[in-house]
């Protein structure tokens, strides 16, 4: 485990903070007598107001050893042109499924084994279509021609092919393997599959370009109609940051689209490089949109933004919900008594202030597999 507390940061000016050095000016030594006091007290007023406006580039002490690390405080300067300019290249993407969900009634004992026969349609009693969307963030990494490629995480883009609901009383969940002993109540089968940039200037499709789902992340490609309107679009242009010489309490910045809305947020690191590739946890709280945002931090010697990880999740629990049959029921529908049937449902509830991003080392190694490389200034 990185040890921070070796790495003492020289501030050419103001500021406070635990462990940081400020080195003392000894300016020429000049009589004092004949100096009224006043004015020997607006000296230092105004040597005092002049320390705080100087900038706080941060640098390294001379004689320091060791790696460099990453500021372990919110940086002193004013970072929000930096901030601005990783922003041009996040954005909100949406991801929708059409499905065609079947209901089968108990009686006819369908299994997830008969579904993937040809003809289990015939055995439904009711069929019904619906539409199912995602939102995240994606991060414009490269730019050739009129062609784009977004770099996002996997869960963000996948639908599974088949989602079951079921007669017993074991979970139930959404898959890509059916198991053939399992009496399904309902099946939703996945018809059609869509993704779409969101822009200000309005909504442009991508595809899919490549995904791993165990690492959880995708590359997407966007095709635009000439070179003109690709080069509208910045491509990200930070450093590649070495996740493993984060140490406890580096703090981080995390750009991303929760809710749709584009927000910078702050996230402290914890267990840092408990795998050996860089891996730690944050206190981000991430809402839905989130995934997917680049997570930034600050180098000590250069005061350099670096690409560090991006959003993933946040830790969850399963739970398992009874719900009613919403037909007929609206919003803001007086109480009343409900004698209909009930419906379990199992989901996550996500536990927030605990995160788990993608790593830099994990996000290095899926680019080279697809040939792609980072840009830098």
């Amino acid at each position: 485990m990185k040890n921070a507390s070796g790495f003492w940061f020289l501030f050419s000016g103001g500021g406070t903070g635990r462990g940081a050095v400020f080195p003392q000016k000894h300016a020429p030594e000049t009589s004092s007598r004949n100096v009224p006091r006043w004015i020997a007290a607006v000296r230092v007023l105004v040597a005092t107001a002049l320390a705080f406006a100087c900038g706080r580039t941060p640098q390294i002490a001379p004689g320091q050893t060791g790696p460099a690390s990453y500021y372990q405080t919110a940086p002193g300067a004013d970072m929000s042109p930096a901030l601005e300019r990783v922003f041009g290249s996040v954005h909100q993407i949406e991801f929708t499924a059409d499905y065609v969900t079947y209901e089968f009634d108990e009686r006819s004992g369908v299994t997830e084994g008969d579904i993937v026969v040809s003809g289990f349609e015939a055995r439904a009693d009711t069929s019904f279509s619906e539409t199912v969307t995602k939102a995240g963030t994606a991060t414009v990494i490269s730019r050739s021609g009129n062609r784009l490629t977004l770099l996002t995480v996997s869960h963000v883009v996948h639908f599974p092919d088949i989602r079951f609901r079921y007669y017993d009383e074991r979970p139930a969940r959404a898959v890509n393997v059916a198991d053939p002993r399992r009496r399904v109540a309902s099946a939703s089968v996945r018809t059609a599959e869509r993704g779409r940039l969101m822009p200000r200037s309005g909504p442009v499709p991508f595809h899919v370009r490549a995904r791993d789902d165990h690492h959880d992340l995708a590359l997407l490609r966007l095709d635009l109609p000439s070179q003109a309107e690709a080069e509208r679009f910045p491509v990200l242009t930070l450093a590649t940051g070495d996740a493993r010489r984060l140490s406890w309490g580096s703090f981080l910045y995390v750009l991303g689209h929760p809710r749709g809305y584009p927000m910078v947020t702050r996230a402290i690191v914890s267990s840092p490089d408990w795998d050996g590739r860089g891996a730690f946890i944050t206190d981000g709280i991430w809402n839905e949109g989130m995934s997917g945002g680049v997570i930034v931090a600050m180098r000590g010697e250069t005061g350099a933004l670096e690409l560090v990880g991006l959003a993933r999740a946040s830790a969850a629990e399963r739970v398992i919900r009874i719900l009613p049959d919403t037909t007929g029921i609206t919003p803001g529908s007086p109480t009343m008594r409900y004698d209909g049937p009930l419906f379990v449902e199992t989901g996550l509830r996500a536990q927030y202030g605990i995160a788990l991003p993608v790593t830099m080392t994990t996000i290095t190694e899926f680019l080279r597999q697809h040939g792609v490389t980072l840009r830098r200034d």
